[in-house]
């Protein structure tokens, strides 16, 4: 660290432990005018340029304070080298911090004014990004017009540069530490300013959120998302994705209700400006710490997203931040192979306690780059949705369902209720977990506990004229149900093909089939029926897709329909494959439906039964 001798007006480096107490200068830098390291070191000095004269009333005034040496950034730094212009830049804040006294130096402030003056917020000094973390780093912060008239000090002031910065009062009083206030909040400090190369807007804020990073004069925009990158490895808030492009901003999109399209985006932020209405935000409190991690597929998370109703649809999203009583959510949507992009970035959106009931835990990869470029449209934005799908899979419930658990997460969109993916001759196994009540003019045994059932579909990625095959399942929490479940989940994640799919739905005795017998009651069946259909709807799939449809259907107990077991049969199995059963000697399964009547208390209560045999 290169100090000035106040007596000798020399430059004194001095490393590690051996640092004396000294003073630092804080300012606005004048175009051509700054004294570099090499001319404040020449001899004879040149005190030629308009910026010698501040470091000179530097020098003075820390005399008149009892100070030995002053720091000021224009020429203790030896820009010439890029090693210790990094090692500056990234020490800086600290520097500032240790400083015994910070003199602000106000080149466009007239006269000597107190902190009420309305004319202080439109200086220079409050506009640039450099000074942040000098109005927030110093405990002894002095303040002087461009005459060198002092006008006041930080503690005098603080509740009025607090206003003007709209940083938070106990950070700027240090009766609160940075560490504990959330990463949307600090960004928005830096919402308004500006900085003379795009790189420093980020290397300005490494020390407030305590981070060391190589410095690339350069790179532009990618300083921003680089920092954004050693946020999200140093600590795990979620608050860095709380940030929206709305009108207020000042930037310029094209909203939903011009454009009649829905807007997309990566996840992370262009620059502080998208933070501007974070100065009030908190980190999520009281709930599970996620964890990050950065690759170049994006940021992989793990944490619960949630479910909640938008526009009388479902839609996914990501808790992220606190703002008063509420907890601020970002909408979010799954493009494929478990890569979710952001939805609607122009806000956020409120969710309370019951609509996150339903939280499932996910580890999806949050886009932080588009990845189809063909699909960007310089007028309406980023369309990644329909760029990802080639074929899907919709499920239509009745109103008195829903789904509990997906197999495979990664091809589900929660909006559109669809598995989707590209051209894939394998790909089309997918399972639900369905929760439903029965209809309100049915009971079953008395009781209208919720009814589960699993629903598995194969073969929905295959070309159009072959239809799918599925099969409802009847399950009620005992052990081979269970297996079942976690035979999906070990399907996800060793990516088992159809065929070993369909081969552990053999040994578990699941047969084909598209209805299922519920019960009977007051000689009333209630049935859950499955079918498919092809459908065409450009907005949801590029290309025609099928739809599969549940629902209750009520007959007669002597009006049953034939309830028939496909056995598998006709799957198309290639490369050398068999059928399932094929391994198995003598196996075949039939379903029948048998009915039973009992007299119970004089009520007539008809028991239907689906019997698999082997």
């Amino acid at each position: 660290m290169w100090l000035i001798n106040v007596k000798t007006r020399l430059l004194e480096e001095f490393i590690g432990l051996g640092i004396p107490e000294y003073a630092i200068l804080s300012h606005t830098w004048e175009m051509d005018q700054e004294v570099t390291f090499q001319e404040f070191s020449r001899e004879p000095r040149s005190n030629a340029k308009k910026g010698y004269w501040k470091i000179d009333q530097t020098c003075q005034q820390a005399i008149q304070d009892g100070l030995a040496y002053v720091w000021a950034d224009t020429c203790c730094i030896d820009k010439s080298s890029s090693a210790e212009l990094s090692e500056a830049i990234n020490s800086m804040f600290r520097w500032y911090q240790r400083a015994s006294v910070c003199y602000v130096y106000l080149s466009d402030l007239l006269r000597a004014i107190g902190p009420e003056d309305a004319s202080l917020e439109y200086c220079r000094w409050f506009q640039r990004s450099w000074t942040l973390q000098e109005l927030i780093a110093p405990r002894n912060i002095k303040f002087y017009s461009c005459n060198w008239d002092f006008c006041f000090n930080k503690p005098q002031a603080s509740v009025w540069l607090s206003r003007i910065a709209n940083i938070n009062l106990e950070v700027l009083q240090h009766e609160k530490s940075l560490t504990t206030v959330c990463v949307a909040q600090k960004m928005s400090w830096a919402r308004s300013r500006k900085a003379t190369r795009v790189e420093d807007i980020a290397y300005s804020l490494l020390g407030i959120f305590d981070i060391n990073m190589p410095l690339l004069y350069g790179e532009g925009d990618k300083a921003f998302m680089r920092l954004q990158y050693e946020i999200i490895r140093s600590t795990p808030d979620l608050s860095i994705l709380a940030w929206s492009n709305d009108p207020k901003s000042g930037y310029e999109y094209a909203a939903p209700s011009e454009c009649d399209r829905t807007l997309f985006s990566t996840v992370l932020a262009s620059s502080p400006e998208s933070f501007r209405g974070c100065h009030n935000y908190r980190d999520l409190q009281n709930h599970s710490t996620p964890d990050f991690s950065v690759s170049n597929r994006g940021i992989q998370i793990r944490a619960k997203f949630g479910l909640t109703l938008s526009n009388n649809s479902a839609q996914e999203v990501l808790p992220v931040c606190q703002f008063e009583i509420w907890t601020l959510a970002i909408k979010v949507r799954n493009v494929g192979a478990g890569c979710y992009v952001r939805q609607d970035p122009m806000e956020l959106v409120s969710v309370v306690p019951w609509q996150m009931s339903h939280r499932f835990m996910s580890t999806p990869f949050l886009l932080t780059q588009p990845v189809w470029k063909d699909s960007w449209d310089t007028t309406f934005g980023w369309e990644p949705i329909l760029s990802s799908r080639h074929c899907g899979l919709q499920v239509v419930l009745d109103s008195s369902m829903e789904i509990s658990r997906r197999w495979p997460w990664t091809k589900w969109d929660e909006v559109d209720r669809l598995f989707f993916g590209p051209e894939d001759s394998d790909l089309g196994w997918a399972a639900l977990k369905i929760v439903g009540e029965p209809p309100d003019d049915f009971v079953v045994q008395g009781d209208r506990q919720p009814l589960n059932f699993l629903l598995y579909v194969f073969g929905w990625a295959k070309p159009q004229s072959e239809r799918p095959r599925y099969t409802l399942h009847r399950v009620n929490g005992e052990a081979n149900d269970r297996a079942l479940e976690e035979m999906n989940g070990t399907a996800v994640t060793e990516d088992w093909n159809t065929y070993w799919v369909v081969n552990r739905l053999v040994t578990h005795q699941v047969p084909e089939q598209s209805v299922v017998i519920v019960g009977s009651h007051n000689g009333q069946t209630l049935l859950l029926t499955c079918n498919h259909s092809m459908v065409e709807d450009q907005s949801i799939c590029l290309n025609p897709f099928w739809r599969v449809t549940l629902s209750w259907q009520l007959v007669s107990c002597d009006q049953l329909p034939l309830i028939t077991d496909g056995r598998w049969l006709d799957m198309g199995w290639e490369g050398g494959w068999g059928a399932p059963w094929r391994d198995r000697q003598s196996f075949s399964i039939r379903v029948t439906s048998q009915v039973k009547e009992e007299i119970q208390g004089g009520t007539r209560l008809v028991r239907v039964k689906t019997v698999i045999g082997i």
